[in-house]
């Protein structure tokens, strides 16, 4: 009789390690998605401020021309009235790539 219980044990183990393995693989899933979607959401804030970044220096433009910012930095610091205007705080990074560059 004790021949054919040689095995179950180690069985029983190879099992555990394989749910253990599938469970594992399923919370890594869950919580990639989940840092996804805390980019995304962080991709729109920082868009969103640059948007209303852009509104602001568009419509603050002097003269009766209105130009849009060459670049980033115009939002930063603009130097075309006497008391320097920062349409935006701070220059944010991408939350996709984490790199302080934007391409647009």
């Amino acid at each position: 009789m004790r021949r054919n219980q040689n095995g179950f044990t180690y069985l029983g183990l190879l099992f555990a390690v394989a749910m253990a393995g599938v469970a594992l693989a399923a919370t890594g899933t869950l919580w990639s998605t989940q840092r996804q979607r805390e980019r995304e959401q962080e991709l729109l804030f920082v868009g969103n401020q640059i948007r209303q970044a852009i509104g602001s220096y568009y419509q603050r433009s002097p003269g009766l021309v209105k130009h849009y910012p060459a670049k980033l930095d115009d939002l930063l610091k603009d130097n075309r009235f006497i008391n320097v205007q920062r349409h935006l705080r701070q220059r944010y990074l991408d939350p996709l790539t984490d790199s302080p560059e934007w391409d647009w």
